[in-house]
């Protein structure tokens, strides 16, 4: 049984990975059962990387308070607070002579995934998976699109959109 569960350790490469702030409010919202799942499952078995625009675009959320979600959003921000990866940011001018193929705070969070080595950005953002997807090698998906890479869930048809 060690054997196998050492093959098992071996055989799963761990990701870093950028979960966009779109995914984290949905999720604190109670977002579908799936996107809860997906999300639990980069925070515990995948190398999560929390940057300084997630954070700055999360304390700069517009909330309707409703639900409460802006003491979710604070609670998750104070969590992982002390795990920020830090880089300086140029201005939206140098990103777009680079060619990054987002925009606005979109372009940032790719230029963070660029300079920290990520392997994947996990979005619910279609036109930020459409043009920055392959940009340098990262790749930007759906949350479900990525349970299915990791042969960690089995997508029902009436769940692929």
């Amino acid at each position: 049984m060690d054997k196998k569960k050492a093959r098992m350790k071996k055989s799963i490469h761990r990701e870093r990975v950028i979960v966009d702030t779109n995914v984290i409010s949905s999720v604190l919202k109670n977002g579908n059962r799936l996107l809860r799942i997906a999300f639990n499952y980069i925070l515990r078995r995948e190398d999560y990387v929390y940057t300084d625009s997630i954070d700055l675009e999360l304390s700069n959320y517009p909330v309707d308070d409703k639900k409460g979600i802006k003491a979710k959003i604070e609670a998750f921000r104070s969590k992982y607070k002390g795990s920020i990866q830090k880089t300086p940011i140029p201005d939206d001018d140098k990103l777009k002579k680079d060619k990054y193929p987002a925009k606005g705070k979109d372009r940032r969070i790719l230029y963070e995934a660029e300079k920290f080595g990520v392997d994947v950005i996990v979005t619910l953002d279609k036109v930020f998976r459409k043009r920055a997807n392959g940009f340098k090698g990262i790749r930007v998906i759906r949350p479900i699109e990525y349970m299915k890479r990791r042969k960690y869930i089995r997508i029902r048809r009436r769940d692929r959109k």
